[in-house]
């Protein structure tokens, strides 16, 4: 009985978590980066996945974003023509194709992490420094559970 508790309780906060995480970091950041910089949701995690990757196919770029290649082609011709991402072509393998950011992909890309962390500091300042330190230990574990989760569409 305890463990159908236990999985009614986790079901409820992991549905708490999805509700607030849409609504309170994910909707603000998207608007932000809309308003801003004219981006996309699907062409502000292509920049945010390349910031880290620096070089990426498009088929990882594809499978990154759960499209299809040719959605992912579409979706990296515009960043193409922003001057925000490049193509090259490996030279060992001339049909395979990778994508990386641009100088001004990779500094709209820090603006962005930059401005919004101030903002976002910014609010922190309504917490005092229990809420702060409770809030930092909350991001620590959940960053360190969730890679060890297993979330897919299947």
């Amino acid at each position: 009985m305890d463990s159908l508790m236990d999985n009614n309780e986790l079901k409820h906060r992991i549905t708490d978590y999805i509700d607030y995480n849409l609504e309170i970091v994910s909707k603000p950041f998207i608007a932000f980066f809309k308003e801003s910089y004219g981006l996309t949701l699907n062409q502000m995690s292509l920049i945010w996945y390349l910031r880290r990757a620096r070089i990426m196919s498009m088929t990882k770029c594809a499978e990154k974003l759960y499209m299809t290649k040719q959605q992912a082609t579409q979706l990296v011709d515009t960043l193409v023509k922003k001057n925000l991402v490049e193509r090259s072509y490996p030279k060992e393998n001339r049909r395979s194709i990778e994508i990386f950011l641009t100088e001004k992909g990779l500094e709209i890309i820090t603006d962005i992490e930059d401005r919004y962390t101030d903002k976002f500091i910014k609010q922190s300042e309504k917490l005092n420094s229990n809420e702060i330190k409770e809030f930092l230990k909350a991001m620590e574990v959940i960053n360190n559970v969730l890679p060890r989760l297993e979330f897919t569409s299947k």
